[in-house]
Formats: C-alpha cells, structure tokens, sequence
C-alpha cells in the first residue's frame, strides 16, 4: 500500500510556482489502518510472545531507552485504583551476570536437591547469566499497606489485586520486549533468592525504575 502512494505521487505533476515562491513537495496522504487491521496487528503481537531460553548479550537499543521502554510500559499498565504498586530493577552488564552466577543459581541450587532436577535446571541459569539484561518485578508493599489503611472494608483484597497487577505489567513487558527484537522468558526465583541475599549480605548496584 505504501508503495502504491508513493507510485501515485511520484506520478502526479507539480502544480507550476512562481521564483517567489520555492517548489515544496506534495504532502503524502496519511495511511490508516482499519479496526480489523488493528485487531490483527494486535493479536500477531499475542502470538510472537514465546519464552526464549537461549540468550545472547547483543545489543539492540541502547540502554537508556531500553530502561524507558520498560518504565513506560510498566506505568501504562492497568493497576487497582491506579495504585502503581509495581516496581523494576533493571540489571545489565557485570550485574546482570552477578545476579544469574553469584545469586540465582546458588539460591536456587540449595532449594533443588534432587541431582536429576538439578542437571536440568542447573545450566539454564548458566545460559540466562549470557542474556543482555535482567528486569526484577516486585510490588511496593509500603504502597498496598497505605491503600488497605485507607479502604480497610477492602483491605484483604488489595494483596491480591497487586498480584493481578504485577502480572499484567509483566505480560506488556515481555510482548514489548519481544516487539523491539529480544528474546526474553520469564522466571519465578523470588523467594529464594531473597533468602539467599539476606543470608550471604549480597550487595547489588540496582538501577530502580
């Protein structure tokens, strides 16, 4: 469609201007998509999201607005009473691979005792330290505990509703993630880690968004 456009364009002849008044080329006509157009692009987008498992450490965006790409979307996305309770920290460089070698995986090999699970999942976390980078969801619950004070007929449902959040801003992170051109998956390490740091005092540089 777009070459047709330009094709017509190119093919229509300039209208005859006077040495005053300097020849500017005709405006293109701007291209709109229909609904259904939009629905479909929408949906393609759905379907690209895929885990992918083998990372490399290319660049694709520089990073600071690989960091505003994260933000943004985490903030446009929809959230109890606009409440805003998620929260990333974005590691990249020497702290992405610190958090995968020096964290996750001893984290995670004292919670998996089993050999034969182990030899599974053991080299993943070597393969994730060789991605680009890594965004660490979690909810502010300073933020949850202020709401639940403020609406105590509904307080118990907060937690939950900061849940649903976080889900949501990790879904439109990873499908935007994807449409900028990385892989990326998804991992569910929290708890364990957090132990691991509180025991071993591991001090990480955080890049907080």
């Amino acid at each position: 469609m777009l070459t047709s456009i330009k094709k017509a364009f190119s093919a229509t002849p300039s209208k005859p201007t006077s040495q005053s008044q300097p020849q500017t080329a005709p405006e293109k006509p701007a291209v709109t998509m229909s609904k259904s157009q939009k629905v479909q692009e929408f949906l393609q987008l759905i379907k690209q999201r895929r885990s992918i498992h083998a990372l490399n450490n290319t660049p694709i965006l520089p990073d600071a607005e690989l960091v505003s790409l994260i933000k943004s979307t985490v903030r446009e996305s929809p959230s109890a009473f606009n409440s805003q309770t998620s929260r990333v920290v974005v590691l990249l460089g020497e702290d992405h691979v610190h958090y995968w070698s020096n964290i996750v995986k001893p984290a995670m090999r004292k919670a998996i005792t089993d050999e034969a699970t182990w030899s599974i999942f053991g080299p993943r976390y070597d393969m994730f330290a060789q991605g680009y980078g890594t965004a660490l969801f979690f909810e502010d619950e300073r933020t949850i505990k202020q709401l639940q004070e403020s609406r105590p007929a509904i307080a118990k449902l907060f937690p939950q509703w900061s849940t649903h959040a976080s889900g949501m801003a990790q879904l439109n992170t990873w499908t935007a993630l994807e449409v900028a051109g990385y892989g990326a998956n998804l991992q569910h390490v929290s708890e364990s880690c957090k132990k691991h740091v509180d025991e071993q005092k591991t001090d990480i540089p955080l890049f907080h968004l």
